[in-house]
């Protein structure tokens, strides 16, 4: 069902479109007055039969300014989702250069996140539970693709970043940039299984505030510089 604004868009029980093709027919790609979007199944599924091609056709036009998607259960994200760059002119390909916040909640079969450092105006940045992510490295940054490369700073203009319920994360490497690597430390039941946060995070990358939380809500961190 969609639900238009103005400037958003909402799409609602995503579970009743058929294919891909029938996906595409939303043509979103030429609705380039739309700014943000917001993508819903249903809750309660526990299976995503053809959740990845769907999303691979609400793929939007490359100026959008929001994204969020809910209750998504492919294992995977789609290539414009999980690259964040959709096909320009030949070989090419463009960047989401103008999305400024992005939302995850409960993709639980989801195994990888999108590659996100490399988005230059993205300012917060939230995510929530993803069961099946177990480690947080390069692909996070946008590092190891050619979208950004050693030495580059990720997450240019990173101001808010929000996690919670990711019950599976062991593991938060810290960016080839980040000469302090794992010098922060994360407080909360929630992190209880990560000794360290990557120090970039803490200094550089987020001006306002870190947010993690667990099963009831978000909170402000506390983290401790070694």
């Amino acid at each position: 069902m969609l639900k238009p604004t103005k400037r958003e868009l909402r799409i609602n029980h995503l579970e009743e479109v058929r294919d891909k093709e029938e996906a595409k027919k939303s043509n979103l790609q030429r609705k380039t007055k739309i700014r943000t979007l917001q993508f819903e199944w249903s809750d309660g599924r526990e299976v995503g039969c053809n959740d990845v091609e769907v999303l691979e056709g609400l793929e939007p036009h490359p100026n959008i300014e929001g994204i969020t998607i809910e209750n998504y259960l492919g294992e995977k994200f789609p290539p414009w989702l999980l690259m964040m760059k959709i096909p320009s002119d030949g070989d090419s390909s463009r960047v989401f250069d103008n999305l400024v916040e992005l939302m995850l909640r409960n993709c639980k079969w989801c195994e990888q996140l999108p590659m996100l450092g490399h988005l230059p105006r993205l300012k917060a940045l939230w995510i929530s539970g993803m069961d099946k992510i177990r480690s947080i490295g390069n692909e996070f940054y946008g590092i190891g693709d050619g979208s950004t490369s050693n030495g580059v700073r990720p997450f240019p203009a990173l101001k808010v970043l929000g996690f919670r319920s990711m019950k599976s994360l062991l593991e938060w490497k810290a960016a080839p940039v980040d000469e302090r690597a794992n010098c922060a430390k994360g407080s909360g039941s929630e992190w209880s299984k990560i000794s360290h946060l990557p120090y970039i995070i803490y200094r550089d990358w987020v001006e306002e505030s870190l947010v993690i939380g667990g099963k009831v809500g978000f909170i402000v961190a506390t983290l401790n510089l070694c």
